[in-house]
Parts: structure tokens; sequence; C-alpha cells
């Protein structure tokens, strides 16, 4: 049986996975995202994975169905597409200033470097067995997420899908599988390595 309730009260489940990130070493898990544009009337799938360092490390890798990289480390942003044809070059974009250019709240949380229940005030929170479903609003006016879905897992206190919608009205869910948490990392996962001829664009 479920169980709604619309008292502004963070749920203990929201707060538990987000102790749990922000504790966490390492994470890791495999991520999909459908993201609905409703302007083209197009829906885009892809697939990779995500890998976080504590102190500022975060990797998300795209494999399907076209390969690109966003990194982030405490030095640099780094944006990647790598092209379909190998003879093309790949287009990199860097920004030097990674405090400047703030990332996302859903990222930063990923990260365990932000707090959900400090950013956002809860609207709604539903309970179905191990599933805590949780609408979250915004407190800022310049926050980039207006609203967010959280699916909790309360028995393995991990998130299993984030579902929100940008100011241009796109939607996006990401859902999140196989995660690990502590389990270690190669030492070079966060170093870049890029051919000479790639195609590089530096932003303040």
């Amino acid at each position: 049986m479920s169980a709604m309730s619309f008292a502004a009260k963070t749920p203990a489940a929201l707060l538990s996975v987000e102790k749990k990130y922000q504790s966490a070493k390492t994470v890791q898990m495999d991520v999909s995202k459908k993201l609905r544009i409703p302007l083209l009337e197009k829906v885009r799938i892809s697939e990779g994975s995500i890998k976080i360092k504590k102190g500022g490390k975060f990797k998300w890798e795209v494999t399907k169905p076209e390969h690109s990289l966003i990194l982030l480390t405490p030095e640099a942003v780094w944006a990647i597409d790598y092209p379909l044809d190998e003879k093309d070059k790949i287009s990199v974009i860097k920004s030097r200033k990674p405090k400047k250019n703030q990332s996302p709240a859903i990222v930063t949380f990923l990260m365990g470097q932000g707090s959900l229940s400090k950013n956002f005030k809860v609207k709604s929170s539903a309970s179905e067995g191990d599933l805590e479903k949780t609408e979250l609003e915004a407190k800022s006016k310049n926050e980039a997420v207006k609203n967010m879905t959280v699916n909790i897992n309360k028995k393995e206190i991990i998130i299993e899908k984030i579902s929100f919608e940008d100011s241009m009205g796109n939607q996006t869910e990401l859902e999140f599988k196989n995660i690990q948490f502590d389990m270690p990392l190669d030492k070079n996962e966060f170093k870049l390595k890029l051919p000479k001829d790639a195609d590089i664009n530096v932003v303040d």
C-alpha cells in the first residue's frame, strides 16, 4: 500500500541517500538518459557510465549511440565529442574556471558536493515497498532545474532514477544501474589524453 504526504518535511530516505553519496570516496554506475525535446518533437536516448572520485572529479562517458565525454576536475571542465569517422577531428571545449561554470545541482549532488534537500523543497513524497518517489521544487530562481522527481531505493539507499525539466521545457530522465560505492578506480581514470590534431576551444 502506498502512502502519500504533501508535507514540506524532507523524507528520511532522501537524507539517508545524500549522506551515503557525500561520504563515498568513489561512486561508479551505468546510466541511461532519455531526453524529450517537445519543440523538435524528438526523443533522444543514450547510454554510458558515470565515475566519481571524492575531491571534485567527475567523468560521464556516453558510448551509445555516439561517443562523447564530460570530464570535471578541480582544474578544468572538458566536453569532448568523438566523430563517427575516425578521420575527422575530435571536438573539445575546455573551461579553465570550473568554479565559475557551476555544475547543475544533480551533478554536484552525485559528486557528493551538493545537497538536494538544501537546494530544493519537497512538493510531495510517495512510498510503495522499497521505492520512494519524491517531487522537488527549486528554492532559488537561479537554479537551472526548476522541478525534479527522485526515485530512491530505500533498502539499498541508492537513487534509481532522476527526472527533471529545464527552462526550455525539455524533459530529461536519468536511470542508474549497477551502482558501486568505494570501489578502486584506475589512477589514470580522470586524466585526459587527446590527439595532437584535436580541435580544442578554450572558454572562460
